[in-house]
């Protein structure tokens, strides 16, 4: 224990001008990281704070540096174990607990305990800085100078900027399982890192560590390019068949949809259809999203064709006027498809076979808040603080809406914050009451952004001068894939209306 004390006062010492200022970088994390803030500027915040301490590592291991065999270090009795411990001491001590506190006082600061978002902050702060630390360390560790760590770590996000340029799912949304993808980057970088530490640390084999690090590299660039939704969904699926949601074709006579009533903007290439379905096994006090929707055409000539997982695809409830995607209760509904244009010229008008696939998302945790006007509202549901603001020039140069006004609406969450969030305003009696739909996904147990809040906008129309606001929060609790067929339909008489077809 003593030569890991002295390796660490020794390194406290050669870098403490630039842990002085990462010090007072990490205190300003905690100004910048407010409920009001933008997103923007303390997500920048925390990726200069990281960058900075990805070159604090760098120098850190570089005090060291292992490869070749003329190190001054090697004729000091030095144990491998040791210096790693003391490596590892040193970020701990001045990174991962300084930032995990930052955030626990952020929350304190604005009145919310804690504690009680204590494991949300410690396994999300934990995860990222444990892959992050783990992979710049083993970065700096098969490089002799801060030359060519910066090189390789340029070479590093070089080629990952065109693995997210090219991807195609890699920045796509993952809504309720996004935390597997942030999940699963963790624990490739971690395990890497982690690998070529040790090697390097016991065995000095820099040519090895260099290998392994490349091809871990290599497998995050290509890993976007992989199908891997679905594969994900149903690993976090809970309860794939003890529940009795179902969705059935419905045969009942019903109007087609309009397009004045059509929600659904058809993707380029495209075209829509609706298919009137039914919609049963909802529990009391839940209810359903659907997140994803592949079909499966089979024409009478042989003609097959798949969509694949889409998130254009949904469950869409009858009530235009409200959140299509979301589903409250049983009964009728539309399911929306979006088809492949060829295929729809060649197939639309002969039976076909239609196989529809969805992933559904169930919420239940229901809770309500006031807020009593405008202004800022604290203890709402889930911790949540809001802020309301009249913003009249949205309408002023509308007419026939001079007596109606706009507010701003922020709203922000101790992450992971709710699955789903609604705002509505009480509005004057005989008025109907507008809402806005605040948030469609949490982030979920892991997130790869850090900072602590999930912050929301939206904007609401109202009438009077004085509006109340309920907040309403869902949370997610179920995760199902369901199923249905249909036979000898034709798709031309479920198209998606176009604003030339007979009304």
């Amino acid at each position: 224990m003593k030569q890991v004390l002295a390796i660490f006062r020794k390194d406290i010492l050669r870098l403490r001008l630039q842990l002085a200022g990462a010090l007072a970088f990490t205190v300003l994390i905690a100004y910048v990281d407010r409920p009001d803030a933008g997103g923007f500027v303390s997500n920048l915040a925390y990726m200069l704070w990281i960058a900075c301490w990805v070159y604090i590592g760098a120098s850190l291991i570089h005090q060291e540096h292992l490869p070749g065999d003329r190190q001054y270090w090697l004729t000091r009795p030095y144990d491998w174990r040791r210096l790693l411990a003391a490596k590892v001491l040193f970020g701990i001590t001045f990174a991962v607990l300084p930032l995990i506190t930052i955030k626990m006082a952020v929350l304190w600061v604005n009145g919310i305990p804690p504690l009680r978002h204590a494991p949300a902050i410690l396994s999300n702060s934990l995860a990222f800085m444990g892959a992050v630390g783990l992979f710049a360390g083993s970065l700096a560790a098969v490089t002799a100078t801060l030359t060519q760590f910066l090189w390789g770590l340029l070479a590093i996000s070089a080629l990952g900027g065109v693995a997210i340029a090219l991807g195609v799912d890699y920045g796509g949304d993952w809504g309720a399982i996004s935390w597997i993808r942030s999940a699963t980057v963790y624990l490739s970088l971690a395990a890497a890192g982690a690998l070529v530490l040790l090697l390097q640390y016991w065995l000095r084999r820099t040519f090895a560590s260099r290998v392994i690090l490349s091809l871990a590299v290599l497998i995050a660039a290509v890993a976007p390019f992989g199908n891997a939704w679905h594969g994900a969904w149903r690993l976090s699926s809970s309860a794939p068949e003890s529940l009795p949601v179902r969705l059935s074709f419905d045969s009942t006579p019903r109007a087609r949809m309009q397009y004045a009533d059509a929600p659904m903007v058809v993707a380029p290439g495209y075209r829509g259809i609706y298919l009137p379905v039914r919609v049963s096994g909802i529990p009391s006090g839940s209810a359903m999203v659907s997140q994803r929707v592949e079909v499966t055409l089979a024409g009478s000539s042989g003609t097959l064709w798949t969509s694949g997982w889409r998130r254009e695809g949904a469950v869409i409830g009858m009530d235009r006027l409200a959140d299509v995607r979301f589903i409250r209760a049983d009964g009728p509904a539309w399911q929306y498809l979006d088809i492949d244009r060829a295929i729809y010229e060649t197939i639309k008008d002969v039976p076909v076979q239609i196989n529809v696939s969805i992933a559904l998302l169930l919420l239940s945790d229901r809770r309500t808040g006031s807020m009593p006007g405008f202004g800022r509202t604290e203890r709402l549901p889930l911790d949540g603080i809001c802020d309301a603001r009249p913003v009249p020039e949205f309408s002023r140069s509308i007419r026939a809406a001079r007596d109606v006004r706009n507010a701003e609406m922020s709203c922000a969450w101790p992450k992971p914050g709710p699955e789903r969030a609604y705002m509505r305003v009480t509005s004057p009696p005989g008025v109907e009451d507008s809402h806005a739909l605040l948030t469609t996904h949490s982030d979920g147990v892991l997130s790869i952004d850090q900072p602590v809040w999930r912050r929301v906008r939206a904007v609401l129309a109202f009438r009077g001068a004085e509006p109340r606001f309920t907040l309403e929060t869902w949370r997610a609790s179920e995760r199902l894939d369901r199923s249905f067929q249909i036979s000898g339909v034709r798709l031309r008489d479920y198209a998606a209306p176009r604003a030339t077809d007979p009304q």
